[in-house]
């Protein structure tokens, strides 16, 4: 539309609102004078609006809203009705013109006469507009114009930007866009050295065969080459650097525009004392963009390495950490970028914690650069912050100096001022419980790897009770479907919960209630029903309290069991539940009367060492030990290796030791995966065997990794380990994905005894080499299991679906092994 245009409408606008006004003012009849006035105040509501965000023309349906308002503000006004008798029009003088080409010809004259004051400009303006909007279409900048197939010159759309700065030769952004382009031109030479560096070094196959290793080596030898190649790059570098300083005069209040000269400065002659002159100005421009404070500090960064005096350094370093500080305040995604420089340049951990504001998206991105660091005790450090943060009851202030900020002037580089950033930076708007639950995962991946067993447990068991917390809101919204009748929807949100949270009593207690209602007996999935959770409900917590025992009996108390095998599990768990909820001699008449069943049915029930188990423990609980000791010794009859009852004996004092060193791995892990099987640890040795090569007898060593499972609840068949040896930087050396077997045969995944420890021996390949290896990474996955049950299972901290834990020889030296018996008994 341009400036007469614009003008224009605006007049137009401004005398059509004024002569709406003056016969609004002029109704007497109250109808049409008051309409008119509520369209008159929508009007202005809406033009004063768009004086802030520009919504009146750039959204169809506010221009359409404003027309409508402005149409009926008009007919109301000027519609037949009562009004005074003072005019309501304006006053103007007329020329009559009565025949019809004569008042053509005027009004073309007017036109015309307008219209060829700014023809030159407007079309010159017009045309170097579509150039530069075509240099951006094929540029693949996001942009408000779009173009039938742009086509691209010889130099990618360089062409474009020519002749939009001829046409217009002092527009700033076009003087950028060439800077731009003469600085591709070097890096493009620059590229074009480096790759025939790399392809004299590795041969012309490599980039064939290994494209993205091929890009990453150029990469670092276009890093390597840049100063070699100065003389070369010259030209491009003058030519960019006469175009940003005609775009800075143009232009002297964008920012990007002093950086960008500031960057070819600095190439160009590193000493030069206008780079960090430059920096300064387009910080002071843009002080609270993330943007220019991370190039500005950078560039700051480099003039402060070379300062002298140390005193002088120091205090340039300083404004560096707090243009760092600021730009991750406002956007923390810009530690990725800052964390990188401040190791290379400045170094220290001081100095990572310098740069980091005390918000919780911040060290969040410590935290992930600590990581790629395996920088693990300082990440632990950080992750306490990060819950320390998000426990607050607000966000927590920013750290600022009051000298970091330079005035612009005379005097750039010797006065200060400090500018505080927005009210609103740096504030955390997530739940911060699911901050604290992020950071709590986290410290238990952390601790496994470092093979803190006994810190990771407590780990554990504080990420769970964050989970427990969590997981509320869903178990809120079961009982509101429960309560309007929806048990089906109801019942499948409970068992999401269990998935991650298995021993949670009020959502077991809850799945069972459900599944023992009548309209949802038939339609449970296969292992719900309401036996099944009280099952679950039992072997999963150490107690009870009073409300939840006598919830779970009014279920038990509920329609009879269908089988003779429901019925069995219901008389145990009742026992069980006795005991846990403190009734102990009940628990012991229940369960003393389960044991002395000899009918088949409770015979051949595979969790036949529960009954004695849990008789066991209401014995210990009442303090007779002996009959404890009877009742353990009797459960490890019906299952030699359930590690419950050699850990209860232990406990008693009586000498298991063989036992228990039988059941412990020398590398301690305790991970659970959902609440189905535990990964207690492994053992990694190697052995001499004798092997017969061509008549004679050699001595071969191999490597063989042992793994301890420890089975509490059915789950598909298919779920088997996973387990990768991993390099330092967490690159597969090998994988040991395997079934677990016992004697040969395949285990009962889908049937398993509950508390069974398997202890599984495998030999690796001979080109399987755990020596190299620094990290297992272990899960347990399923490829064919049905929904709507997880292809992994949960487990409580770890990075993605796997856990990771160190890899340990066997070695008795070594501090971190043999930590199982220890561990067990603790």
């Amino acid at each position: 539309m341009g400036v007469v245009g614009g003008l224009i409408v605006i007049v137009g606008l401004g005398v059509l609102l004024w002569g709406i006004l003056r016969a609004v003012l002029a109704r007497r009849d109250a109808f049409c004078k008051w309409t008119a006035t509520g369209a008159l105040v929508g009007v202005g509501a809406m033009l004063l609006h768009s004086l802030f965000d520009y919504n009146l023309t750039k959204i169809t349906s506010n221009g359409i809203v404003f027309a409508t308002l402005l149409g009926l503000a008009f007919v109301a006004a000027k519609m037949p009705g009562t009004q005074s008798s003072r005019t309501g029009g304006l006053r103007y003088w007329a020329l009559p013109l009565k025949a019809v080409p004569a008042r053509l010809a005027v009004a073309l004259s007017g036109v015309g006469l307008m219209a060829s004051i700014p023809f030159l400009p407007v079309t010159a303006a017009l045309r170097s507009d579509i150039h530069f909007n075509r240099y951006l279409a094929l540029a693949g900048e996001p942009d408000d114009y779009f173009f039938l197939s742009p086509r691209s010159g010889s130099d990618g759309g360089g062409d474009l930007v020519g002749r939009a700065l001829d046409l217009e030769p002092d527009n700033p952004r076009y003087l950028a866009a060439a800077a731009s382009r003469a600085l591709a031109g070097a890096d493009e030479l620059l590229r074009r050295r480096a790759c025939e560096q790399a392809r004299a070094i590795l041969g012309s196959d490599f980039e064939r065969k290994d494209p993205k290793g091929f890009h990453q080596i150029v990469e670092a030898l276009a890093a390597n080459l840049k100063p070699h190649v100065l003389a070369e790059r010259r030209p491009f570098l003058l030519q960019a650097e006469a175009l940003l300083r005609r775009a800075v005069s143009a232009a002297p209040t964008v920012a990007q525009y002093h950086l960008d000269l500031a960057d070819v400065l600095a190439e160009l002659d590193p000493r030069s004392p206008e780079v960090a002159q430059q920096a300064r100005i387009a910080l002071w421009l843009a002080p609270n963009t993330p943007a220019v404070l991370f190039d500005g500090g950078r560039l700051l960064l480099a003039e402060a390495v070379a300062l002298e005096p140390a005193e002088e350094r120091k205090r340039q370093l300083a404004a560096v950490q707090d243009c760092f500080r600021r730009a991750m305040y406002a956007d923390p995604s810009y530690g990725a970028l800052i964390y990188p420089l401040v190791r290379a340049t400045m170094g220290g951990q001081s100095v990572l914690l310098a740069v980091t504001p005390r918000t919780v998206a911040a060290h969040e991105q410590l935290s992930h650069a600590l990581w790629e660091a395996r920088d693990w005790a300082p990440l632990l450090v950080c992750l306490d912050t990060i819950e320390a943060l998000a426990c607050s009851d607000r966000g927590a202030p920013l750290e600022t100096r009051p000298d970091a900020w330079p005035r612009p002037g005379d005097d750039i580089g010797l006065g200060t001022l400090h500018r505080p950033p927005e009210a609103g930076g740096g504030l955390d708007p997530r739940d911060r419980l699911r901050v604290r639950l992020s950071a709590a995962q986290r410290r238990c991946a952390v601790l496994g790897i470092l093979g803190r067993w006994r810190q990771r447990e407590d780990a554990v068991s504080h990420y769970r009770g964050l989970l427990r917390q969590l997981l509320q809101d869903d178990l809120v919204e079961a009982r509101r479907l429960r309560q309007r009748g929806r048990s089906q929807e109801a019942l499948a949100i409970h068992l999401r919960v269990l998935q991650q949270d298995w021993s949670n009593p009020e959502a077991r207690l809850e799945a069972a209630e459900i599944a023992a209602l009548p309209r949802v007996l038939n339609g449970l999935p296969p292992g719900n029903t309401s036996v099944d959770h009280l099952y679950y409900l039992v072997i999963n917590n150490t107690e009870l309290s009073p409300a939840l025992y006598e919830r779970a009996m009014r279920v038990l108390d509920g329609p009879a069991r269908r089988t003779t095998s429901e019925r069995l599990v219901a008389d145990f768990v009742r026992g069980a539940a006795a005991v846990l909820a403190g009734r102990a001699q009940e628990g012991i008449s229940l369960l003393q009367a389960l044991a002395s069943r000899q009918d088949e049915t409770a015979q051949v029930w595979r969790q036949r060492h529960l009954i004695w188990a849990y008789l066991a423990l209401a014995y210990e609980n009442m303090g007779d030990r002996q009959k404890a000791i009877q009742a353990y010794r009797r459960a490890l009859e019906i299952l030699p290796t359930y590690r419950p009852a050699v850990l209860g004996l232990a406990r008693l004092g009586v000498d298991v030791a063989s036992r228990l060193e039988a059941l412990a791995p020398h590398v301690y892990c305790n991970v659970n995966f959902g609440g189905k099987i535990v990964l207690l640890g492994y053992t990694l040795g190697r052995e001499t065997v004798p092997v017969n090569v061509r008549g004679i007898t050699l001595q071969q060593t191999n490597w063989f990794v042992t793994y301890y499972w420890q089975f509490h609840a059915p789950m598909f068949q298919d779920y088997h380990p996973v387990a990768h040896f991993c390099d330092e930087n967490w690159r597969i050396i090998f994988q040991n994905d395997h079934r677990i077997r016992v004697d040969g045969k395949p285990y009962p995944m889908d049937l398993p005894r509950c508390g069974q420890v398997v202890v599984e021996r495998l030999a690796l390949r001979p080109d399987h080499d755990p020596a190299q290896a620094v990290y297992l990474r272990i899960g347990v996955l399923s490829e064919e299991v049905p929904e709507p049950e997880p292809r992994w299972l949960f487990h409580a901290g770890g990075e993605g679906n796997v856990t990771a834990v160190p890899v340990l020889i066997e070695e008795p030296s070594h501090p971190l092994l043999g930590q199982g018996v220890a561990a067990a008994l603790h």
